[in-house]
């Protein structure tokens, strides 16, 4: 069972490479994709900006920063504490090494939200993920473990789609720091084990 999570990790990293080797290689398909998912995005993203604009705020890296600071406060030992601090931070500063390095500019259309930086890959996809991903993990033994996570991947899935419905990231950029945060979250999970789950005992 543990290694399903290090296998998994090595599927994700392979779509991450691949899809940042297209992306850099400005392969015209990924590009019809993300001006597709603009195109079909423009029908709502104009009624529902503001909605957007506040609820992506909760995602940026800054927020879950935050938010993971006050979990650190509720976790019960630091083998949890360790594992949530290496998945947020780690993928944070790994986000920013790879926009420096890749610096694919931002969607040259109206921003309904300030961004600022380089696209790829999305902070907010990649902080989001890793906290949420790391969260579910932590809790994967609680009592309504099925709630939290649907909870939790509703929170996800918001802060995903908002990231391009406002213009500031193409669809690939979301996707991307998705695999790659997860993969890391992943194989951070397949070292630490059942060290980092909580129990009520």
């Amino acid at each position: 069972m543990k290694k399903n999570y290090l296998y998994l990790s090595f599927v994700l990293y392979i779509f991450f490479i691949i899809l940042t080797f297209l992306i850099v290689t400005n392969n015209l398909f990924v590009n019809h994709i993300d001006q597709q998912t603009f195109n079909v995005l423009n029908n709502v993203s104009h009624h529902y900006t503001k909605l957007f604009a506040t609820i992506t705020v909760l995602g940026a890296p800054k927020t879950i920063n935050c938010l993971t600071v006050i979990m650190l406060l509720f976790l019960k030992n630091n083998q949890q504490r360790i594992f949530l601090l290496c998945s947020v931070l780690g993928n944070n500063l790994l986000n920013q090494v790879l926009k420096f390095n890749i610096q694919r500019p931002r969607p040259n259309i109206e921003h309904l939200t300030a961004a600022s930086g380089f696209s790829f890959p999305s902070g907010h996809a990649m902080a989001t993920a890793s906290f949420a991903l790391a969260i579910c993990l932590i809790y994967s033994q609680i009592t309504h473990k099925k709630l939290f996570f649907c909870l939790n991947s509703i929170f996800f899935c918001l802060i995903f789609i908002s990231r391009p419905l406002l213009h500031v990231h193409y669809l690939s950029d979301v996707v991307a720091g998705s695999l790659l945060a997860s993969a890391n979250i992943l194989l951070f999970y397949y070292f630490f084990g059942n060290r980092v789950k909580y129990n009520h005992s």
